[in-house]
């Protein structure tokens, strides 16, 4: 089937000891349905960070989620870091297998996000909400219950 998820993707890493450079490349497999659930449950943790972050930015969170492509998130993924480090860590790790503690230490922004790409191409999250929309409106339902009372008050008056 041409249009079949791939199974493994490959992402170089430069880590380095001793104030020497080394390449490390890791595989990034297709999850198990275990496995996915998990990254699935941690991927939502990170969404659930989104509206103090996108508060914060002056971005009304509702029209960001109903208008979000996978790709918005991970660009978004530095700026939230600091509110959801320990879930994008447990992500990684999930995802790659990586020991948290190396993951801390040793791989750099630019490579997390090389990282969270494979394993959102491995695990098909994009194809999946292509295929199954209902997952988007899923989504902003979850972003809806982290409004507060009045941002529902709000959305109540204009919706």
């Amino acid at each position: 089937m041409s249009n079949a998820i791939p199974r493994i993707k490959y992402v170089k890493l430069t880590i380095v000891e001793n104030e020497e450079e080394k390449k490390k490349t890791i595989t990034i497999k297709k999850p198990g349905l275990g496995k996915w659930k998990q990254l699935s449950d941690t991927l939502d943790n990170i969404i659930n960070a989104l509206p103090d972050y996108l508060e914060e930015q002056g971005e009304e969170p509702e029209e960001f989620i109903e208008n979000m492509e996978p790709i918005d998130l991970i660009e978004i993924i530095p700026s939230i870091l600091r509110n959801a480090s320990e879930e994008i860590i447990k992500l990684l790790n999930l995802g790659t297998g990586l020991e948290p503690d190396f993951i801390d230490e040793h791989v750099a922004l630019d490579e997390a996000y090389e990282i969270f790409q494979a394993i959102s191409e491995v695990s098909g999250l994009k194809k999946l909400t292509e295929k199954f929309p209902f997952l988007k409106v899923i989504a902003q339902q979850q972003m809806r219950n982290q409004l507060s009372p009045v941002q529902k008050q709000n959305e109540n008056l204009t919706g």
